[in-house]
């Protein structure tokens, strides 16, 4: 039974042995949240989270320990963490930590969550508020925007030679349910 576990935290570490343990009866994928290696936006983005730094140095250990591995760079936020030299510091630092796949997507404001983002736009990001709200001004990130900053990250795929795809292939072996005490 394949386990996939998401986190914005390094505290995975502490139940290493735990996650050991599973991964030689199931398949198992862990992944980061990471959409900067920059700690100061880090921090403003992304409050109350381990630093980019220490999940990458957890996946790195996860994957010299034989797991599966992976960088979630979303959302990837326009004018923000789109640029050239950040999405290329992602790319680099899996390749550099042996991370199986990275995944992007752009990021998408709705209902609430539109407003709450707006509003921490204002008071976090005051330069770039206003071309984020044109941006964003029909509800879904602005089509030709998208499209070219899709180009771009498919160009870093290539140019790091570096997986989009977070599957790989489960092991048909037979597996044990673990006790649970």
């Amino acid at each position: 039974i394949p386990t996939v576990l998401s986190t914005k935290s390094d505290l995975l570490l502490r139940d290493f042995e735990l996650v050991c343990e599973l991964s030689t009866v199931a398949y198992v994928n862990i992944a980061s949240t990471i959409t900067t290696l920059d700690p100061t936006l880090a921090a403003a983005l992304e409050p109350g989270a381990s630093p980019p730094e220490r999940r990458l140095r957890m996946l790195e250990h996860l994957s010299l320990s034989g797991m599966h591995t992976g960088l979630h760079a979303m959302p990837v936020i326009p004018l923000l963490t789109d640029t050239e030299e950040n999405l290329s510091s992602l790319f680099e630092a899996v390749k550099r930590c042996g991370i199986d796949y990275l995944i992007t997507d752009p990021l998408n404001l709705r209902g609430q969550t539109k407003e709450q983002f707006f509003a921490f736009l204002r008071k976090q990001f005051p330069k770039q508020y206003l071309s984020l709200v044109r941006l964003y001004q029909s509800g879904c990130l602005d089509q030709k925007y998208k499209q070219r900053m899709r180009t771009r990250i498919q160009a870093l795929y290539q140019k790091y030679d570096v997986s989009d795809s977070y599957h790989k292939p489960f092991s048909n072996a037979e597996t044990t349910q673990l006790s649970l005490f």
